[in-house]
């Protein structure tokens, strides 16, 4: 009512906030036990525990991703289209000038809004020539950061300028909630500007990475989304650099390879402990992990085409698998501590050969990420692909490996050797003793 309309927005992060319906039952039981509390709380909740409540539900706002997703040419300036890619809508939300064709953006002027809404210039396309010389022509490249240039209208085509696709992966680990590379980080559109001193000015679109700019001379560069100036007002977003190749590969080892390693290794130890416990106490137990267990399985299946991605999004998907990770796998601990305090002697070395395995297990998972950091290769995209696969494979075999060696290992309950130690030392060798009695 005080600032117009408001959208509400799902957040996955305001579950962690479910808590509170703990605090308020014991508040409220608290006031029913003791009534002479129940002023001082009611003063307390709407004082103190009201105003902030009310701010963490009603202040979050959606973060804004600027997208260059649109050019034109309008009133004889250049006019970049600007959306918010937080949306998955690639339609512009907002216009600036570049009256010197970038790196410097305008807002439109007073009614420029209204005007340029209602009656539209035509979008740039992939694709422009010169005025000047029809002959010298620029295109993009699909699905690609690149440029090629023409100097015989068409008829044969170069590089004039590209981010590797290499270097674009890498680039892609660095911006926030990127979800799909090929699709908001590659060149939309591109607009050829004759400049009066002779030469041309090229301008391309280029998604969540902002416009690239070539001047008259020739020279090419990145240019983000420019510096929007104004009456008092100077606001510069500069090109996000490109990571090298060490810190990519930490930052996806993170993302992607680290959660993975825990899903895969907390599976097999608790394969092998689980099936440690069935064979001596019975199927019961099987339930009880089958629990955990499914929860590991699920975060895994949800998390492995979120990695495929490169895991940079950073929607609800990132929450939600975490969750479900500490939930699912707070079963591990709890099976071996029960294995440890309730079987018999020789069986915690079986369980410590099945945690070592699973640690072994999720340590396999982040190698192609290794590989790469230490010679370079393979290239960005495909150790992220591998990582998933890879993690797929290990868990696969060292869940089959564990519940195989506890099978083997352990006898099941009721079977003659059940409650039996596998292992049984021999006595100690007695000294010998005279029992004849000894005379003074």
């Amino acid at each position: 009512m005080v600032n117009g309309p408001s959208v509400v927005l799902a957040d996955g992060t305001d579950l962690l906030a479910l808590p509170a319906l703990g605090l308020a039952w014991w508040t409220w039981r608290s006031a029913v036990a003791r009534p002479t509390l129940a002023r001082w709380l009611r003063m307390v909740s709407v004082l103190v525990v009201l105003p902030i409540a009310g701010l963490g539900v009603a202040a979050t706002s959606a973060p804004q991703y600027d997208d260059a997703v649109a050019l034109y040419e309008w009133q004889g300036v250049a006019v970049v289209g600007i959306g918010n890619a937080y949306h998955d809508s690639r339609k512009p939300y907002t216009w600036w000038i570049g009256a010197d064709d970038g790196p410097r953006f305008s807002e439109l002027p007073e009614g420029g809004y209204e005007l340029f809404s209602t009656q539209p210039p035509p979008v740039a396309s992939g694709e422009d020539c010169s005025a000047r010389d029809p002959r010298h022509c620029f295109r993009i490249v699909p699905r690609r950061l690149a440029v090629q240039e023409s100097r015989d209208g068409g008829a044969s085509w170069r590089v004039a300028w590209q981010i590797d696709e290499d270097a674009r992966q890498r680039l892609a680990t660095a911006i926030p909630g990127l979800r799909d590379a090929d699709e908001y980080l590659s060149s939309r559109a591109l607009l050829v500007r004759d400049q009066p001193n002779g030469g041309v000015v090229v301008l391309v679109a280029n998604g969540r990475d902002g416009f690239a700019r070539r001047d008259a001379a020739g020279s090419w560069e990145r240019i983000g989304f420019g510096t929007l100036v104004g009456d008092g007002l100077r606001h510069q977003q500069p090109a996000t650099p490109i990571p090298g190749v060490a810190e990519a590969t930490v930052t996806v080892g993170w993302r992607v390879a680290v959660p993975l390693s825990v899903a895969v290794g907390s599976l097999v130890v608790l394969a092998g402990c689980a099936t440690l416990l069935a064979r001596r106490h019975g199927w019961f137990v099987i339930p009880l992990a089958a629990v955990g267990g499914a929860l590991g399985l699920l975060a895994l299946a949800l998390y492995v085409p979120y990695a495929l991605r490169g895991a940079n999004s950073d929607d609800g998907v990132g929450s939600v698998l975490v969750v479900a990770l500490i939930v699912g796998m707070t079963a591990v601990p709890a099976g071996i501590a029960v294995l440890v305090a309730n079987v018999t002697e020789p069986l915690p070395a079986l369980t410590g050969r099945i945690c070592v395995a699973g640690i072994l297990a999720g340590a396999m998972v982040p190698l192609p990420l290794l590989l790469r950091l230490l010679t370079g290769w393979p290239p960005q995209r495909a150790a992220v692909v591998v990582v998933p696969i890879v993690a797929v494979v290990v868990m696969v075999v060292g869940v089959a490996w564990a519940i195989r060696y506890a099978v083997r290992r352990v006898p099941r309950r009721g079977s003659s050797s059940a409650g039996t130690p596998l292992w049984t030392p021999p006595d100690p060798p007695w000294p010998q003793t005279n029992d004849e009695p000894r005379t003074a």
